[in-house]
């Protein structure tokens, strides 16, 4: 409030300055340009002698108050103008990150969109392989069915073959058996006719001899069969 109320002094006594200095500039027209070019000057000492010292020093204190303030002002909207450029050059950085952003968005959009494309084809691809394959293992399944099933059989077959076998292994025994009684009786029978035939031959062929000797080993052949 005082230092409005300063400032009113100081233009009201500038008013009276103009209105005691206007009726000679209008009376001293070659003066004129003169007193313009000095007119700051004679405002000046105009106001120093009609205010009292205490009222200039007042006025010179504002005055360099208001230059102080103006200058911080100033200073101040140097920082801030250093701020907005620094803000907008942050901006435009900004500006070209999220363009950056945005074309990388759309590359790696455009690319999963391709990419989608390929892995459906592949996904459909595999699902008829997959089908396939699941056909065929359901054929092997059945194939590997009747292959255990006829195993079974033939391991059955086998089986009671081994049994024929055995069998038929204890019919060889009993053969060969037979075969061996039937071979030493063959060799008995053997002895006894080269027995006989030499009887025959140490009797000289007698009728009598022969015909008790035949007779006897007639007898014996019988005794051999019943046994």
């Amino acid at each position: 409030m005082k230092t409005n109320r300063r400032l009113v002094n100081l233009l009201a006594a500038g008013n009276i300055v103009v209105l005691l200095t206007a009726p000679w500039l209008v009376f001293n027209n070659g003066g004129l340009t003169k007193v313009v070019a000095e007119g700051v000057d004679m405002t000046s000492a105009t106001l120093a002698s009609m205010l009292n010292p205490e009222q200039v020093g007042i006025a010179q204190t504002d005055l360099e108050t208001a230059n102080t303030d103006l200058t911080a002002v100033q200073s101040k909207n140097q920082e801030l103008q250093q701020m907005v450029d620094l803000m907008q050059a942050r901006e435009a950085a900004y500006q070209q990150a999220i363009a950056d952003a945005n074309q990388k968005i759309a590359e790696l959009e455009q690319f999963g969109t391709s990419t989608r494309a390929i892995f459906s084809s592949q996904n459909s691809e595999l699902g008829v392989t997959v089908q396939t394959l699941q056909a065929r293992e359901a054929e092997f399944q059945a194939r590997i069915s009747t292959a255990n099933q006829t195993i079974q059989d033939l391991e059955n077959q086998l089986a009671q073959s081994q049994n024929d076998l055995s069998g038929l292994q204890a019919q060889n025994n009993e053969l060969v058996q037979m075969l061996q009684i039937m071979q030493a009786r063959e060799e008995q029978y053997q002895a006894q006719l080269q027995t006989a035939n030499q009887a025959l031959a140490n009797t000289g062929g007698q009728s009598s001899g022969v015909s008790a000797n035949g007779a006897h080993y007639w007898e014996h052949g019988e005794h051999e069969n019943d046994d």
